[in-house]
This record gives structure tokens, C-alpha cells and sequence, in this order.
């Protein structure tokens, strides 16, 4: 059992304030429900008028977040499937959980924040439950295995109107890791308040499900939104400047010299009289959008690779090349692919912990799998196996049965029939090249 009394975990916990708060903001962006800071995203405003016009941009600017979490979904999670021999009807109650639903929102926050959680429980009332931990999760180390394998897990959710934490620990049992001890505070007025007496405490509870996909140094869990946040923001920031420069695009700033006979309320369609002659009128010369494009797009080619994006996901200007496109494609389906793992990791776990309180035993429960879209690799696996035959690195048996897969209406035996009738043909194409002297070589 871990001691949260001592002087360690008051020294790892002085931190978990800051730490929910980033992944508050964190979830708030891959939502697309952040609040702009303006002391962080455009100079001081120093007037009303300048107050009114932030408030009136805000309301036309939009972080990449939401396309981000968008694009993660589509690509890591294509399909969820469970195996098993259905022990005790299993199957219908898995069906009947959601599971995609559960991936779903367990890869938002994997995404966002970089750990996700199931729990299995019993209410008071109805069947068992699989249900995901909201909140902020956090592992809790021994002092002598920081980074290692977690002694405790900490869940931060809000209490009441949201100005009061309630707080739960989970404990592994030693002897038998998926059981353990829950803790609970309730109206902590701060989320590291673990030192004081608990409001409950429950033994013999199954242990949550729990998946990380990184870690920092001191074994706190670190998303790919929350290290992107910087560039996030700066993103909406060049937003922000260019609505502001094209409004003196649209409404230039006119200057006047002379008598004119100015209307008290102007419009664009206004037609200005001089009453003196020689009077002239023209307009201050707006900023050039140029150079706000150019580092847009910058900040947003920045974004994209810190967030693992395929190309098609986020383009600005300048289209890449086909090594620059093959690579960051490349990257996405291999970032896919693990949270994929990470996902079938976390729901194997889940499930296995909802047969237990269906008097399922463990080692009978289904496991899950996530398989990523096919669609989104298709393209990429299919030119990758003809390029390699092409050059002669694998054969065309290799080759078939790379690209087959991504057609499901295509058997077994028709696939090793077509792969027998290209080769037949293949070898007496090669065969009569050779007799006739066309065969590579011959003049």
C-alpha cells in the first residue's frame, strides 16, 4: 500500500492543480469549446472599441482541435471487434455496451491529455456497468520506481458547482492486482488534499482500466494536444491577425484635405462633395496580407506535424512533395495504429473486469481489438506492395496477398487462383520474350 501521508506524494501532489487546469484546457480545445485569452493572444486592448472588436473576432476563429480529434478518430479507429467463445452469452451484453462509443471518447482523451480509463462497477441498482473515468487521471508512484509501474492511480472529478474536488484513489492489492482499495474525499476545497480523513473507503473493488501513451520524466502523463497547446494558440493568434487586417482591406481609413461636405453617418456607396476646389480625399494604405498568409501557413505546416496529421488533413499554399507527403502519411498511420493498440489495451481490460461482475472469470473474457480504417491505408499499403514488386523486392505472391485484404469480397481460394494464373502468364510472357531475343540483355 502506498503511504499518502508521506513527504513524497505531498511533494508529487504540490503540482496536480497546474496539472488539472492543463488538462481542463487541454480537453476545452480538442472540444472547440476553449476560452481565447486575449493577455495571451493579441497586444493589450486598451479601449472599449478595442474590446468590441476582439469580442466580435472571437466569435469567427476556431482552433485546429476539433479537426485534429476528428482526424485521429477516423484514421485509429475503423472497427471494434471481440473474440471469444461467448462464455455465458457475453456477446449480447458487449453488443449492447457501445464499445465504439467507449473507444470513442477514451481516444479524445488519449489524445488530448494522454491517459484514458474504464471502470466496471456494480450500482446499487441494474445490471454491472462499463463506464469511462472522467476527470483527470494520474498515476502515483513509490518513491523508488518513479516512472515505473504505478502504485496508485489518482482521480480529480468536480464537485458540486465546480468550485470543489472530489477525489479517488484506486490501490492495486498486491497479491491480486485487479482488485484493490478505493478512496474517496468529498468537498476537497484542492485536488491534492489526499492527507485528510477520507469520507469512504471500500475494499475488494475492481481496479479501472487504465492506458497511458507517453510520460513525462516524473511519470505524469503528457497528450499530443496539451505539448501542441503553444502552437494551438498561436495559430488562432494569426488568425486573429489577419480578420483584423482584412477589415482595414475591406474598410480602409480615409484621409481629406479642403472643404468637403462630409455625410454624419458614411457608407461605401457615399458619394463625397467638395465645395472648394482643389480639395482631395484618398484612403491610408492598408497592411499587406502577404507576409500574415505566409507565416499562417508556417504555424499551420507546424501544427500538422506536431500533431502527427496526414497532409490532406491540413494544406496551405505550397503542396509538398511525394517524399514529404509518403512520410508524414506514413506517420499518421503508424500513430494511428498505436493508438489503436492503446485502445483494444484499454477495452480488453475493461471487459475483463465487466465479466468478472458478471461471475465471468477473467481468463474467459472476450479480447477486444481496434482496428484501424482501411480506407486510410489502402492507397498507402497498395502502392507501397506494387513499387516493391516493381522492384523486385518481393514477389508477386507477396504482393497479391498485401493488397488483398482491403478487399474483403475477394476469397482465399480466388486469390490463390489469380495468384497462379498471373504467374502461368507472367512466365511464358518471360519465356517467349526470351526465345525471340527480347528478354532483357538482348540486343
Amino acid at each position: 500500500m502506498i503511504d499518502l501521508k508521506s513527504a513524497y506524494i505531498r511533494a508529487v501532489l504540490q503540482g496536480v492543480t497546474a496539472r488539472v487546469q492543463t488538462a481542463a484546457d487541454a480537453l476545452d480545445w480538442a472540444d472547440g469549446k476553449q476560452v481565447l485569452d486575449a493577455t495571451e493572444l493579441v497586444p493589450p486592448l486598451r479601449t472599449a472599441d478595442d474590446w468590441a472588436v476582439w469580442r466580435r473576432l472571437t466569435r469567427q476563429i476556431q482552433g485546429l482541435g476539433p479537426r485534429a480529434i476528428a482526424h485521429k478518430r477516423s484514421t485509429a479507429i475503423g472497427s471494434v471487434n471481440w473474440g471469444g467463445d461467448n462464455p455465458d452469452g457475453i456477446d449480447a451484453r458487449l453488443a449492447s455496451l457501445g464499445l465504439k462509443q467507449l473507444a470513442t471518447a477514451a481516444l479524445k482523451q488519449l489524445v488530448a491529455i494522454g491517459i484514458a480509463g474504464l471502470l466496471p462497477h456494480q450500482p446499487e441498482e441494474g445490471p454491472p456497468k462499463l463506464q469511462r473515468m472522467g476527470g483527470y487521471l494520474e498515476p502515483l508512484y513509490r518513491e523508488d520506481d518513479i516512472g515505473g509501474d504505478p502504485a496508485a492511480w489518482l482521480q480529480v472529478l468536480a464537485e458540486g458547482s465546480g468550485n470543489r474536488y472530489r477525489l479517488r484513489v484506486y490501490q492495486p492489492d498486491a497479491s491480486l492486482p485487479t482488485r484493490g482499495t478505493l478512496t474517496e474525499w468529498r468537498n476537497a476545497t484542492n485536488p491534492y488534499e489526499l492527507g485528510n480523513q477520507p469520507s469512504n473507503a471500500w475494499d475488494g473493488v475492481i481496479i479501472p482500466s487504465i492506458v497511458m501513451v507517453d510520460a513525462a520524466q516524473d511519470g505524469t502523463p503528457i497528450g499530443e494536444l496539451a505539448q501542441a497547446l503553444p502552437v494551438l494558440k498561436g495559430e488562432v493568434a494569426a488568425q486573429a491577425r489577419i480578420l483584423r487586417a482584412s477589415d482595414a482591406n475591406a474598410w480602409p481609413l480615409r484621409w481629406a484635405s479642403g472643404d468637403w461636405d462630409l455625410p454624419k453617418d458614411s457608407s461605401a456607396l457615399d458619394v463625397l462633395v467638395a465645395t472648394v476646389p482643389g480639395s482631395q480625399v484618398g484612403i491610408v494604405e492598408p497592411p499587406s496580407l502577404t507576409g500574415l498568409f505566409a507565416l499562417h501557413d508556417r504555424i499551420l505546416e507546424r501544427a500538422r506535424g506536431d500533431l502527427k496529421l496526414p497532409i490532406s488533413s491540413i494544406t496551405t499554399g505550397d503542396f509538398p512533395s511525394g517524399e514529404a507527403l509518403d512520410q508524414a502519411n506514413a506517420i499518421s498511420i503508424a500513430t494511428a495504429t498505436m493508438y489503436a493498440g492503446l485502445l483494444g489495451e484499454l477495452l480488453t481490460g475493461g471487459v475483463a473486469g465487466y465479466a468478472e461482475l458478471l461471475g465471468i472469470p477473467r481468463e474467459s473474457a472476450p479480447p477486444v481489438s481496434v482496428e484501424i480504417n482501411r480506407e486510410q491505408t489502402r492507397r498507402a499499403i497498395t502502392e507501397q506492395a506494387r513499387n516493391d514488386y516493381r522492384e523486385g523486392l518481393i514477389s508477386f505472391r507477396a504482393a497479391v496477398l498485401a493488397v488483398a485484404q482491403y478487399y474483403p469480397h475477394w476469397s482465399d481460394n480466388e486469390v490463390e487462383e489469380f495468384i497462379r494464373e498471373q504467374t502461368s502468364r507472367v512466365s511464358v510472357q518471360d519465356f517467349n520474350a526470351f526465345v525471340t531475343g527480347q528478354a532483357d540483355g538482348e540486343p
